[in-house]
């Protein structure tokens, strides 16, 4: 019979020291790899939203001009809290500038734009414009209604839209253009809000008509002219007219003068730029 090893209290703790080691050693090797293998996964995280954003991108503006990529990354940066921090910065000079694009001159019809405004105004503005463009949004919700109070009520500056087709679907268009034809630029432009947010295919059509208060027969005509797409043509030409003219995407704008023979002679605003810099143009021209 084989005798039992005696196990003295010593040699247990021993034991428990080696064992113990050994799962630290262990623990330590666990952790290093966590380390470059957590850092991998940030990487490969980012860069499929990074891929994804870009695609979203390009998939909605069809063209991303450099104004819409720097508005995108500057929306992208007050979603997070990453706008630079300037609490603790020294510089006295509070005075703050509006940012104004390269300028590139050129002048273009009133044509059958759609017209809000004085006649007598003597600075005009252009915006080439698609309802299915979320910059175009941004410039009618952040800026149009300061632009409308402070210089087209004013008399000062007439407001033209024209259609800027970038093949994402035209019926928004359509509709806005049957809405000026039957009851005038002032409802058309009340119900551009509905327009680039409410508009879901036909069957939205009267709900929106609805909201700016158009019932009955002149509703009736909107939608007759809507069915036969009265307008195709004025909206292909738009189109050509503002690639013609250096409108890479939208929304684009052209600011000048009004001359006689019913041009507007000024400089392109290629993006979705605030409303200070739309207000310095208007006043560099109103001051010519």
């Amino acid at each position: 019979m084989a005798k039992s090893k005696k196990v003295s209290k010593k040699n247990v703790v021993e034991e428990v020291v080696v064992v113990k080691k050994n799962l630290k050693k262990e623990s330590e090797i666990v952790n290093i790899l966590l380390i470059p293998l957590s850092i991998v996964l940030a990487g490969i995280i980012i860069a499929a939203t990074v891929l994804f954003s870009a695609k979203a991108v390009l998939d909605s503006d069809n063209i991303v001009t450099k104004s819409n990529l720097r508005d995108e990354i500057s929306l992208a940066l007050d979603k997070y809290n990453l706008q630079p921090n300037t609490a603790n910065n020294t510089n006295t000079n509070t005075q703050q500038t509006a940012p104004t694009p390269s300028t590139i001159y050129t002048r273009l019809p009133i044509g059958d734009g759609i017209v809000l405004g004085s006649k007598n105004a003597k600075v005009g503005i252009i915006k080439y414009n698609d309802f299915n463009c979320g910059f175009c949004a941004k410039f009618h919700n952040e800026s149009f209604e300061q632009i409308k109070t402070n210089f087209i009520d004013t008399g000062k500056v007439l407001f033209i839209t024209k259609d800027y087709d970038r093949g994402a679907g035209n019926d928004q268009m359509l509709l806005g253009r049957c809405i000026n034809k039957v009851v005038g630029a002032e409802k058309y432009y009340e119900a551009n809000t509905y327009l680039f947010g409410s508009y879901t295919g036909p069957s939205s059509i009267d709900q929106i008509l609805s909201s700016i208060n158009v019932s009955g027969n002149n509703a009736a005509q909107i939608k007759d002219c809507f069915d036969k797409k009265e307008f195709m043509q004025n909206i292909a030409a738009d189109t050509q007219e503002g690639q013609n003219a250096g409108i890479q995407g939208t929304p684009g704008f052209l600011v000048g003068k009004i001359t006689s023979d019913g041009y507007i002679d000024g400089e392109i605003v290629p993006g979705a730029y605030p409303y200070s810099t739309f207000e310095q143009l208007f006043n560099k021209y109103l001051n010519e």
